[in-house]
């Protein structure tokens, strides 16, 4: 096992197609696919992909070339976080206990969150949108 933030890099750089892109895999053809330039929202860097899409699915986001922030290289956070909006998608929130997640009720979730909000001093919080 090769645990690494970059790891999902390997696939780009196999000389033979032996490595392969773990959700994108034989699930459709390279050709099969349309392709939009964007920037990535996972990193801070604002690192240049393309989405491969096929009808209104995205199947895949790659690299794009850019000297001056990514290079041609791209994070596993990047490259995997598209899969999120289709197979891992939360539907409840969740309350860690331990190690574990319980189901909460979203009434419940909400007032614990503006709870833990009022105790904080409103020039202290900041906010992230992408």
């Amino acid at each position: 096992m090769l645990f690494s933030e970059l790891s999902g890099n390997l696939a780009d750089v196999c000389p033979v197609g032996a490595l392969n892109n773990g959700p994108f895999a034989y699930t459709s053809r390279p050709y099969e696919l349309l392709t939009k330039n964007s920037i990535d929202l996972m990193d801070s860097l604002g690192s240049n992909v393309s989405i491969d899409y096929k009808e209104n699915t995205i199947m895949r986001v790659n690299p794009r070339v850019h000297e001056a922030i990514n290079e041609e290289w791209l994070s596993d956070k990047s490259r995997q976080a598209y899969d999120g909006l289709k197979r891992q998608r939360l539907r409840v929130p969740l309350l860690r206990k331990g190690a574990d997640f319980a189901e909460q009720d979203w009434e419940d979730a909400l007032a614990m969150i503006a709870s833990r909000i009022d105790k904080v001093d409103g020039k202290d919080i900041a906010c992230g949108i992408g």
